[in-house]
């Protein structure tokens, strides 16, 4: 079960959001304080997903919770070959909605 954490619950309700086809989906605050959608446009942008260790370093973390949330959510996962992190589906649709498709708007000043 995953704690309760009101950037994960960001996350979560607004893929719910996307999967529905809302649009567009404005937020209140800007999605890149979020530290879950930060790592996931990070691995977006990778062809060849990215090690515990540059996540660590992007993120300028010790440790990074995240990971494990995101992997639960199966958002994103672990290529356990290269040992290397990559979106799933899910996480492609969610990166996507605001890469590509502009779906998701910044209300934030």
């Amino acid at each position: 079960m995953l704690e309760s954490d009101p950037y994960f619950q960001e996350i979560e309700a607004l893929l719910k959001k996307v999967e529905r086809g809302e649009k567009p989906i404005v937020l209140e605050r800007s999605i890149l304080e979020n530290p879950y959608f930060n790592l996931l446009l990070y691995l977006a942008y990778s062809y060849v997903g990215k090690t515990y260790e540059q996540i660590k370093e992007f993120l300028k973390k010790e440790e990074v919770p995240e990971v494990e949330k995101l992997l639960e959510a199966n958002l994103i996962d672990l290529d356990e070959r290269s040992k290397r992190y990559k979106l799933t589906k899910k996480g492609v649709i969610l990166c996507n909605a605001y890469i590509i498709h502009g779906i998701i708007k910044n209300e934030a000043k």
